[in-house]
């Protein structure tokens, strides 16, 4: 699930920094089971998949929440404007997802 460079042990990493402390792991994951972009803006617009959008405005409110779906193209509305796009139950949708899901549960039931 989670490939750690071979400096750092498992037992290290789950004692001294998961949860405590920022650490950059470059190709920690398995891109091949990452939707790309494309993939994530089709289920944005579909109507069956929870989602949302959270984008930065430059005066009061200085945050504002969008719920999809989203017509085709919504990305073009924020132009270079800060937003972030949230799905829901990603593994419903995309199920090369669910391994992943998988080690972080194991992960989270080895802390506890």
């Amino acid at each position: 699930m989670l490939r750690l460079p071979a400096s750092i042990s498992e037992d290290y990493f789950l004692g001294k920094i998961w949860q405590q402390s920022p650490l950059l792991i470059r190709n920690a994951l398995d891109t091949e089971k990452i939707p790309c972009k494309s993939e994530l803006y089709s289920l944005a617009e579909n109507d069956a998949v929870e989602s949302r959008i959270v984008r930065e405005l430059a005066s009061a409110p200085f945050w504002q929440l969008e719920e999809g779906p989203f017509e085709s193209g919504f990305d073009k509305d924020f132009g270079e404007s800060r937003w972030t796009l949230l799905l829901q139950d990603m593994d419903k949708h995309l199920p090369q997802l669910t391994s992943i899901l998988r080690g972080f549960n194991s992960l989270v039931q080895r802390m506890g």
